[in-house]
Formats: C-alpha cells, structure tokens, sequence
C-alpha cells in the first residue's frame, strides 16, 4: 500500500516538473551522462530556432558546427571549454559553471547567453548527467554598450571640444579668408560630433537677433560642392524660411525637434543632400537660443525617422547641445578677452611713447627755459645794482622800476613752467615705477612755513592763515622736498579757485602716530561725483570758473602727483567739499617708521589713521 502511493507521488512530481520544465523562461538542456542531449524545453527551442530533433540524441561536440560558441568575436570556443564538457569530464563534478557565450542564431543573427551548467546526481550520488540553463543577455548587453558608447563619446567630445583653437593657430585651407576663432570652434564641433553618431551630415548654425537669421559656423560630412550648395542656400537666411512655428517653438523651449523631410518638408524648398532624416537639437545658453545643429540621415539606413533616431542617442545629442553652447559662449569669452588685451597692450605701448615723448620734451624745454630763466634773473640782478649806484637820480629810478616789474613776472613765470616741466617728469617716473624718495628726520612746521613762503612769492597779495600744533615741532621721518610740493601743490590749487579777498587757512595736525596738513579755501568747491575723479592723471573738473576770472592753466598733475607722494610714505590723501562752500585738502603720514608701524601700514593703509576732519 506504501509502495503505490509513492509511485503516485512520483509520477505527480514528474509531471509537476514536466511543468515547470516547460514552461520556464529560460532555455535549458538535459545531458546524460556521456555527453548527449536527452532533451531541451520549448524556451531553449525558441531561442536557438531549432525543433527537438535537431538536438535530442546529439553530442554537445557538435555545437561548434551548430552554432558557432565564441566567448568574444574572433575568439571560438574549443569544445573542452564549453561549460558540459568541464562538468562531464573534469572532477569533481559537484561544481556549477558559469559563463557568458555568443551563439549563431539562424543565418545571419547571434545572441549572447548566459550559460550556467550544473552537475545531475542519483539517489547514490553518482553522476548521471549535466543541465545547462541559458538565459537570453542581448538585449542587456546592448543596452550597456550603448550606455559604454555613449559615455565614451561625451568623453571624446569633452576631449575634442577642450581645445578650441585660438586666432593663430585657426588656419583654414584659403589663408586668403579670415577664419575665426568661432569658425574654428564650429568646424572641430561639428568634425566631433560626426564621429560619435553616425549620420550623413552634420551642420551647426548661430542665430543672430532679432530676425533669426542663422549663420554657419561648422559643417562635416558633405563635398566640397555640396558645402557650397549649402553655405550659398543657408548663409544669412532666416529660420523661418527652413521650420515652420511650431518646430521653431520647440527649439525656443529647448527640446530636439525631428523631421521626416517627405511627411513634413521646408517652409521654402532647399537642397537636402539625399538625406530625409532631420534631427535639429537647440544650442540654449541661459534661456536664449543662441544656435542649433543638425544631423541629416538617409532613408536607406532607417526605416523612419524614430528608428533613426533612438532615444538614447538623442540623449547623447541633447547633451552635446549644451556642450557645445558652452564651448561657443567660451570661445566668444576668450576672443572679447583677446581683443581688450590687444587694446591693452596698445594702452600701454601708447602709454609708454607718451612718457618717452614727455620726457624728452620735458628735457627739451627746459634748457631754453633755464638759459632764460638764468639771462632774466641776471638782468634783475644788474637793475639792482644800477638802482643803488643811481638813487639820487629819480627818473632814472623810475625808469629802471618799469623795466624790473616784468623781469620779475618772467621769472615768476619761467619758475611756473620748470615746475610744471617737473610734474610732468614726475608723472613719467611714477608710470615706470620710478618715483623714489629720500627718507630723513624732518620738522612738518618748517616744511609748511617754507611750502607758504614759496606760495606767496607767486601770489604776495594772498592771505595764508597757518594754525601750527602747540608743540613747537613736529617731527616725523619723510622726504621734506616732496611733501614742501605735495603742501605747494595744495596751496597752489586754492590760490586758484578761491577769490582774492578770501583767506585760505592751513591747518598743521599732529598725533602720537601720524601728523599732516590739511588746506581749506573758500572757492566754488565740487559735488560728490568728481572726489575719486580729480586724484586721475591730466584730470581738471569742469566748467569750475575762479571768481576772479584768472588764469585755470594747469596740467591736471597736482593732486595725482600729491597721491603718489603720499602713497610712498604709507599715508593717506583725502578732500572734502560741497557745492558753493569751498573744499578743504589733505593729507596724513607716519610719524615713526619703526618695523611695527611699517609693516602695518603696508598692509593697511587706514587703520591706523582718524578722520583729519575730526582731528
């Protein structure tokens, strides 16, 4: 009774697993144990495109001839390398095999298998067979091919589109024809493209505003002849003479637009090289359609338009979109950069004949104006001689006092040009870096006493007020000659400005750490606007008229030079004044110049000083 119920188990099972075998997904073969197929289920059938008695009674030798097992193209699988062979013969036997193999498919087709072969034991344990089960990978392993190819072309592209060529090296085949940076930039993008995705042509195009005239910048794929043809059809030609709105929409809103030339032709008839197939990707560069590229294939390939472009590789294109949008907006970056250092360099180079002339004028004038200078105050000279050899002889006197007055202008102005002639050769040398000073102990008092002496020599009828510090010193190290002209040019600017009848007032200030000098006159002063501006080279403010109507002959150079003075001593220049109520100039440098105070005064050049205006 035992024993029939276990039949019928038995055979409930064989047919459960007849079952499954059947119906499994996967292919599997069944070998005995010499090695001959005993019998294959319908997925394995379908799979291969065999019916059974192909190979049930067949040996697992005669796969080679069947189906062509290689491991890799080129690389055939000998028959003691295919996954039963090293189960049947090898032990031990209680291994599983794994491995992926190529197998022909038919006449022309092939698939890859993932093979896994186990070894088939009885109730003893003995070895009575072998299963190999084989799973269908092709479609994976395109898949992760064509991720591999696609991964590998952005890689190309990003290597190929690194290297734009520059303006020299942008060389084409007609060195009589300027080839820009631009030009050069598209052509390598359109030769790089054109090697990743297969197509007949490849074209990449610029859009200008506000008419979406479009203008080519790289082409690959086409003749000599048919380059021509295209460039003479589409140079300058608007957008709308090729897409209708709603492809042109699509390519405002950066998305691919694919077009069947025979269901959906131009708006205008042009040439399409043989080619029906369109792919156009916008080039979008913040929100703005700067360009587009197009990739032209043939109908002999693909059947329609969306098997001839796959959506992988419209991902790939839409990636080489935004590429090349970036590479263009860098090669235009680097030609705006090109072009304001080449006018830079011709800044400088103008600038550099303008000291060179400036100084050679400079020296130019003033040998004559030295012989002159020198020929007045001998003359002035020889009249005070004659007028203390002549004091009881009135007419002679009066004579004389007529003809030492202008002697005395001539100096005055002859000393007006030489100083002049020194700013400009002052100006030269702080351009070249060459402005250096003479550090000694110095007494500011006495350098501004003697700065106002200087002043009213030029202008007696000026009244100067000086406001000393109590102490009756004020000592700092410094260049003496060149803050007596920093104080000078001051003085000489408000003596200019500010009406004769007022005074100008000249304020000494004196700290533990720093001491200066601060002018104030009562002239028509300036707005805000212009307190950055007048410290600027030649720079003179506008339409300012001295209330006395006088001479405003200036070089612009005081308060240029006076910055660049007090910049050497680590100090600071500074102005303040409103429309209509005067301005008020000045300055502050360090009293000490020990180690301490230097360093910090290098790395900062305020810190260290309060407002002169508080002080």
């Amino acid at each position: 009774m035992q024993g029939n119920q276990q039949e019928q188990d038995n055979a409930v099972l064989a047919n459960l697993f007849q079952a499954v075998f059947e119906e499994m997904s996967d292919g599997v073969f069944l070998y005995n144990r010499s090695g001959y197929v005993v019998h294959i289920n319908k997925a394995l059938q379908k799979m291969l495109a065999v019916q059974p008695e192909t190979l049930i009674g067949h040996h697992y030798s005669e796969w080679q001839e069947l189906f062509g097992v290689h491991a890799e193209p080129g690389k055939i699988l000998r028959t003691e390398q295919l996954p039963v062979a090293s189960i049947l013969q090898y032990t031990p036997y209680d291994h599983i095999h794994q491995r992926e193999a190529w197998i022909r498919v038919g006449s022309n087709g092939e698939l890859l298998a993932d093979v896994t072969s186990s070894p088939l034991f009885d109730a003893q344990k003995h070895l009575i067979g072998c299963a190999s089960i084989f799973r269908d990978v092709t479609s994976e392993c395109q898949q992760e091919n064509r991720t591999i190819h696609a991964f590998t072309s952005l890689l190309k592209l990003v290597e190929a589109l690194a290297v734009i060529p520059d303006q020299d090296n942008a060389a084409g085949e007609n060195e009589n024809k300027e080839i820009t940076p631009i030009i050069a930039a598209g052509r390598m993008l359109a030769e790089a493209v054109s090697e990743v995705i297969p197509c007949r042509y490849i074209d990449v195009f610029t859009i200008e505003p506000p008419d979406e005239r479009q203008h080519i910048i790289g082409l690959s794929g086409l003749s000599d002849s048919e380059e021509q043809q295209l460039r003479k059809e589409a140079e300058g030609a608007q957008l709308a003479n090729y897409l209708d709105t709603a492809a042109i929409e699509d390519l405002y809103a950066d998305h691919v637009v694919t077009i069947d030339l025979k269901t959906r032709p131009y708006t205008l008839p042009h040439s399409h090289f043989g080619a029906r197939y369109r792919l156009i990707a916008p080039m979008v560069l913040r929100e703005e359609l700067i360009g587009y590229f197009v990739i032209a294939k043939t109908d002999d390939e693909y059947v329609n338009v969306a098997m001839a472009y796959p959506q992988e590789e419209i991902a790939l294109i839409v990636g080489t979109a935004k590429l090349i949008a970036l590479v263009i907006e860098r090669v235009n970056l680097l030609q705006k950069w090109a072009e304001v250092h080449a006018s830079e360099l011709a800044l400088r180079e103008s600038n550099r004949r303008y000291d060179r002339f400036v100084n050679l004028a400079s020296h130019e004038l003033r040998t004559p104006l030295t012989t002159f200078k020198g020929n007045a105050e001998l003359a002035l000279r020889r009249l005070h001689k004659m007028k203390r050899q002549c004091e009881d002889r009135n007419e002679v006197l009066a004579g004389l006092e007529r003809i030492q007055e202008p002697l005395e202008n001539a100096i005055l102005r002859a000393n007006t040009q030489v100083r002049m002639i020194g700013d400009l050769l002052d100006a030269s040398r702080i351009q070249r870096d060459k402005l250096t000073l003479t550090m000694a102990p110095c007494n500011l008092q006495d350098i501004v006493r003697a700065a106002i002496d200087d002043a009213l020599v030029y202008m007696p009828e000026r009244t100067i007020i000086l406001h000393p510090p109590e102490e009756k010193e004020t000592l700092l190290i410094a260049d003496a000659v060149r803050l007596s002209q920093v104080v000078i040019n001051y003085l000489s600017n408000a003596m200019k400005y500010s009406s004769k009848a007022s005074p100008i007032e000249v304020n000494i200030l004196s700290t533990d750490t720093c001491a200066g000098v601060l002018v104030h006159d009562e002239g028509p002063g300036f707005t805000a606007e212009y307190r950055e501006k007048i410290w600027e080279r030649f720079y003179q403010l506008p339409d300012i008229v001295s209330p006395d109507n006088s001479s405003m002959n200036g070089l612009g150079l005081g308060l240029y030079l006076n910055r660049a003075v007090i910049d050497l001593h680590h100090g600071q220049v500074g102005v303040s004044s409103n429309l209509g109520c005067g301005s008020t100039f000045w300055f502050l440098v360090p009293r000490k110049r020990d180690s301490e105070l230097d360093e910090h005064c290098q790395t900062s050049k305020e810190v260290c000083f309060d407002d002169p205006m508080n002080m």
